[in-house]
């Protein structure tokens, strides 16, 4: 999927992400140096304009990605290579990569002209030599998963293997856990890569609460269940599918019924399996699907947003996008309607006061009185953020800020 695919994708993940502040809902200024596109004769180049428009530093990208605020760089694309510039264009990186992951830590995966992949630091120094032919992003421990001569691995950001590379696949699963993946089955490591047990799982996922999710085959079919952190089965495989811990309780399909409900981390029914489509609980409340409506539940299972919308989006700056008969709408995380229904085809969430809107095939962004601030126009439209957005114009990507000014030419 095509990275501004795949954001367009999120803006109507039906994720509960609860009520933010007012704060968010104030149009931030748009920053002071903005990527700015020139097509001519069939030609794009990028390159930084202020908000007034005026060139601050000359179009001769291939690419070009906003200015990150913190650190005040910017990744641009040069001769097929990216590296990173200054406010001012000069290189802090120069292009040398054929791609860059994102910075954690100071570090960040990239892969050098050969498709060799290792760690680089804020001024392209390697900090792990680019030697590996798959390298993951670091985690808060700065460990990665790594393939190196076609086998997988985990590797510090030092150059010390925590599990060597011997295994089909690897796996961070968060709260100090390692896996790693060995003829067809996963076992569970500790931090410093010894094996915790001999039990093994065909599936597995994130650990979250102290709790892992993992599969085997029963009787033919996939059967999901729980392990705790010692890599020992603490729930055991009863479930069709199950979701990770979220705030001590995780979603739950019931093998007979193909209902699903939450179950606690001993593995009781919390809340029966009662309903056709369930999301994690977050800040106390859950999203859920009872015949083929969605409403929401507060953890004792009672219904605090009646069962009425076809489709409810994920809440953010206090506001969800629901469908309803048909028609588009606003709910408060209470139920309360604040935007009036309206046809649409689609509806996102709010970010930084605005939402995009997909109306007679185009999509444009409204605002939190349900007014078109920016008229539908675009193919694409992702959501705001430092106070610009990425839409895709007559077949081409550029920048707009929350006033609807285009940045391209």
């Amino acid at each position: 999927m095509r990275p501004f695919v795949a954001l367009l994708a999120f803006l109507c993940l039906c994720l509960f992400d609860g009520c933010r502040s007012q704060e968010n809902d104030i149009h931030p200024p748009p920053p002071s140096l903005i990527p700015y596109r020139i097509s001519q004769n069939w030609k794009v180049r990028w390159g930084y304009c202020t908000p007034s428009k005026q060139i601050a530093i000359k179009t001769g990208y291939e690419a070009a990605e906003p200015f990150d605020s913190l650190f005040q760089r910017a990744k641009v694309k040069k001769g097929g290579l990216w590296g990173y510039i200054d406010p001012q264009g000069k290189f802090l990186i120069p292009p040398q990569f054929k791609a860059i992951g994102a910075f954690r830590n100071g570090i960040a995966p990239a892969c050098n002209k050969q498709g060799k992949w290792g760690f680089i630091d804020s001024l392209g120094n390697e900090v792990l030599a680019c030697r590996f032919e798959r390298l993951s992003e670091p985690n808060e421990a700065q460990q990665a998963t790594a393939l190196y001569r076609g086998q997988w691995g985990i590797i510090h950001r030092n150059g010390t293997w925590l599990l060597p590379p011997a295994f089909e696949a690897t796996a961070l699963c968060g709260e100090g856990l390692l896996a790693a993946k060995k003829k067809g089955q996963w076992f569970f490591y500790d931090a410093q890569g010894h094996l915790l047990s001999e039990e093994s799982y065909r599936r597995i996922r994130q650990c979250r609460d102290g709790r892992i999710a993992v599969a085997n085959i029963v009787n033919g079919e996939y059967r999901y269940g729980f392990a705790g952190k010692h890599g020992h089965l603490v729930i055991p495989l009863q479930f069709k599918e199950v979701h990770n811990f979220s705030e001590q309780l995780a979603a739950a399909q019931d093998a007979a019924t193909g209902k699903w409900g939450f179950v606690d981390t001993t593995g009781q029914w919390h809340i029966p399996p009662r309903y056709e489509q369930v999301r994690d609980f977050k800040q106390g409340r859950a999203s859920v699907q009872s015949n083929g409506y969605w409403g929401i539940i507060n953890t004792q299972g009672q219904a605090v947003v009646e069962f009425l919308y076809t489709i409810l989006g994920n809440f953010s700056e206090g506001l969800a996008p629901v469908q309803y008969q048909g028609r588009w709408g606003y709910i408060t995380s209470q139920g309360a309607n604040a935007i009036a229904f309206f046809e649409a085809e689609q509806a996102g969430a709010f970010s930084q006061g605005l939402a995009a809107v997909k109306h007679k095939g185009q999509w444009g962004y409204i605002n939190r009185k349900g007014e078109w601030q920016i008229p539908p126009q675009y193919e694409e439209a992702a959501p705001f953020r430092h106070g610009l957005a990425k839409v895709r114009f007559q077949g081409n990507e550029g920048y707009i800020d929350a006033a609807g000014r285009q940045y391209w030419k």
